[in-house]
């Protein structure tokens, strides 16, 4: 019905009697308008302001979607991908990431322009200057209730 409505609002001359009052409106103008201002705004801003850096660290926490090898280092974890198939697709192979590759907090921090991967919480070259902006607490295993 209310397809019905438009498609006779936008195609034909004489009004539907049934239409409500906002499709008896002229309404397309406005639209039009509203399109070419919301088009318009990125290229009215300063190439500066797209550019400018905003984000210096990013924290990450989370499960194994999210884990770049904490559980290599932990003597307690079972919880382990340092292995074939694990990082086949990765530069230098099986890292302890539960992915094949890149994970997709590794994808937003290059989208932010942060350094190419954050450094595991419990890796011990996790430090000094290389923790500056950031650090990856994700854990394969993690969760919210008790076993």
């Amino acid at each position: 019905e209310i397809l019905k409505l438009l498609i006779s609002f936008l195609f034909f001359e004489q009004p539907l009697q049934t239409k409500p009052f906002i499709l008896k409106m002229n309404i397309i103008p406005y639209f039009l308008v509203l399109l070419v201002l919301l088009i318009s705004i990125p290229f009215s801003l300063p190439s500066e302001t797209l550019r400018e850096e905003t984000v210096k660290a990013m924290f990450v926490f989370g499960d194994s979607v999210v884990d770049v090898g904490d559980n290599n280092w932990s003597a307690t974890s079972k919880d382990k991908a340092n292995f074939f198939p694990y990082g086949v697709d990765f530069l230098g192979g099986a890292t302890g990431r539960f992915t094949n590759g890149r994970n997709p907090t590794d994808i937003l921090g290059q989208l932010l322009g942060l350094p190419r991967f954050l450094p595991a919480y419990e890796d011990p070259a996790a430090n000094g200057t290389r923790i500056l902006n950031g650090v990856n607490y994700g854990n394969a295993g993690s969760g919210i209730l008790e076993p």
